[in-house]
């Protein structure tokens, strides 16, 4: 039996199995391709301590994804709990670059303070629950230590520390010093 007779007996079993291989190929690009629309309609959302200068701080909620977030809950508290009251805000939407600006949830007359904010809680707590365009349901828990906060701005120059002052200024002025005496010897 020749190789000619052999495919035109069995042309059928041939041409059905490369029907199924194209048929898998066609499913998983179908799949991938699914999975990239998802992708580009994703939102994401974050929550950073925005600065507004001196020790004042805020929070902010941002969607970074690609897509808008839908029905967003959040839920702001300070720890250690108890301590403070917990804040819920709901919004239909948030798009993709959009942000939303929150004060602390603190009821005293210091809710931006971040020194007093420091000395009082030690995190910042956001609980987050957004649905995408897709209606994929999404959750996020974001934790931010106040005291290490209060460190990192002041070791980028966001904040002085009250203590230090006194010494950032001499050291201000040593410098001031030795670049004068530099000048003088040239």
């Amino acid at each position: 039996m020749s190789i000619l007779e052999y495919l035109n007996d069995n042309a059928n079993l041939l041409l059905v199995i490369i029907t199924a291989v194209y048929v898998g190929l066609t499913w998983r690009m179908i799949r991938e391709m699914q999975r990239t629309r998802e992708a580009e309609l994703e939102a994401s959302l974050i929550t950073t301590v925005v600065h507004m200068g001196g020790p004042h701080v805020k929070l902010r909620l941002q969607n970074v994804g690609q897509g808008p977030a839908l029905d967003i809950e959040a839920r702001i508290r300070l720890e250690p709990i108890g301590t403070s009251e917990n804040r819920t805000w709901r919004n239909p939407a948030l798009l993709s670059g959009d942000f939303q600006d929150f004060k602390f949830p603190d009821t005293t007359d210091k809710p931006f303070d971040l020194n007093y904010l420091a000395e009082n809680y030690d995190n910042v707590c956001i609980d987050l629950h957004w649905s995408s365009l897709l209606h994929k349901g999404q959750s996020a828990k974001h934790k931010i230590n106040l005291k290490d906060h209060k460190e990192g701005s002041w070791q980028a120059g966001a904040l002085l520390p009250e203590k230090g002052i006194s010494d950032w200024l001499k050291s201000i002025n040593d410098t001031l010093e030795d670049v004068e005496k530099a000048v003088k010897k040239r």
